[in-house]
């Protein structure tokens, strides 16, 4: 068992890790999804399967952060997360609330440090992934998603790991 001494330093590193694989997974299934628009189809279709895409995206980085914070123990549920999934798809502000919620019946009201950070992560990955963007064209398709999700699931899941070390005290 980890101690707990090393368990936050694990955690720390375990949440960066995780979070960035599920970051480029639900990119890739995303990419696929709206890959599907290739057919001639009505323009609310379109629309229709790229929030698809973003809801799936979501869904998986969630899902693998879900998965880590079930092995500490932490009273996270998989309805709370496909909902923030979803939510994530709006702004890093309304995940990070979502997730605060479903975080505070486990660690008290420490959970609310989550909305900061998560916000803050959200708006330096875009502005991140925005500026790499340009300098990747050129690269394949899977190539330029893979790259841009790990950005983007870095820079949040690095502006959420103190917290999370902090939450699995």
């Amino acid at each position: 068992m980890v101690t707990r001494a090393t368990r936050p330093g694990v955690a720390w590193a375990s949440w960066v890790v995780v979070s960035v694989i599920g970051g480029v997974l639900g990119a890739l299934v995303a990419w696929r999804v709206r890959a599907l628009l290739t057919v001639p189809a009505p323009a609310f279709v379109g629309d229709v399967l790229r929030y698809i895409a973003t809801i799936v995206s979501a869904t998986i980085a969630a899902g693998a952060q879900w998965l880590l914070l079930r092995r500490y123990r932490l009273d996270v549920y998989s309805d709370p997360v496909i909902a923030g999934g979803a939510a994530l798809a709006a702004a890093g502000l309304v995940i990070g609330a979502a997730q605060a919620i479903v975080l505070r019946a486990s660690v008290g009201d420490k959970a609310w440090f989550w909305v900061p950070v998560t916000a803050i992560g959200g708006g330096l990955a875009g502005a991140l992934a925005s500026a790499l963007s340009t300098q990747l064209i050129g690269l394949s398709t899977f190539a330029f998603i893979s790259l841009l999700a790990a950005v983007g699931a870095f820079m949040i899941s690095a502006c959420q790991a103190p917290v999370v070390a902090r939450l699995v005290r």
